[in-house]
């Protein structure tokens, strides 16, 4: 599902301005990256997506839709949410009743319910813990709980905010499983992340915010190539920076496996 953002702004009851003039286009099936320093308006500019907040001006398209009068009830069918911290969203019982809540809200149907949540418990790696109470899981496996209640939604747009802040590397290594499951279903994915290294890894598009702006779209490895010139308060990735003073002819590497295979090229 391809969304349009079309010169959005968005201030708060207190008068700050969190967004000003955003414009931005995301292909559908695309992963796209919003980066930058705290308080840039990454996650403003997310709810306004989800609909949780509605733009003070401008508008949002979803395949060529406004969404200005649509509900969130009726948006739960199309955008999911991830939200940084899994406490602010989980509130049943037990993990089982946590990942069903949203197919059940949705209207599915009993059979294609059970599908779903299955494969949201597999996908995390929740299966032997259907009975347990979210809160006597660590904050990273309730963040996994989290991620899987919004996959158990199958919605066509699917936003991270911070997912793997506090996750080991074996989660982290879940995580890259979960966005492969995700294109391979052609889902549009938007994740918000300081994590740097997952970003040039994973996304299609990285956009840069700054004091509420998007001030620069494009490919992550050029982005990040060219960060230290443009954007000298921000650290690029690893492999960028490694890339760049051990590797020839302007590559860069995405991975360690891809770094091993330019150098020895």
């Amino acid at each position: 599902m391809e969304i349009n953002i079309n010169h959005i702004s968005f201030q708060y009851p207190n008068g700050y301005p969190a967004l000003r003039d955003v414009h931005l286009n995301i292909p559908s099936e695309q992963h796209i990256a919003l980066i930058g320093h705290n308080g840039c308006g990454k996650t403003t500019l997310a709810r306004c997506i989800k609909g949780l907040l509605h733009p003070t001006n401008g508008e949002i398209l979803l395949d060529g839709k406004s969404i200005r009068n649509e509900k969130i009830s009726s948006l739960a069918h199309k955008v999911g949410f991830v939200f940084q911290h899994p406490d602010d969203q989980i509130f049943h019982q037990t993990v089982y009743q946590e990942v069903a809540f949203g197919p059940k809200n949705l209207g599915m149907s009993g059979e294609v319910q059970v599908e779903k949540i299955k494969e949201a418990l597999a996908l995390t790696g929740l299966e032997n813990e259907k009975t347990t109470h979210p809160y006597d899981l660590s904050l990273s496996a309730r963040k996994r709980i989290a991620i899987a209640s919004t996959l158990a939604m199958d919605t066509d747009i699917i936003i991270f905010d911070e997912p793997t802040a506090g996750m080991d590397h074996k989660e982290l290594t879940l995580m890259k499983v979960i966005f492969q499951e995700l294109r391979n279903k052609k889902k549009t994915i938007i994740t918000i992340s300081h994590d740097m290294d997952l970003v040039l890894e994973q996304s299609d598009q990285l956009a840069i915010m700054a004091a509420g702006q998007i001030v620069k779209v494009g490919d992550p490895v050029i982005l990040f190539r060219d960060m230290e010139e443009n954007f000298s308060e921000m650290v690029a990735p690893q492999m960028v920076r490694l890339s760049q003073r051990v590797l020839k002819n302007n590559k860069t590497a995405k991975t360690v496996d891809q770094f091993v295979d330019f150098l020895i090229q």
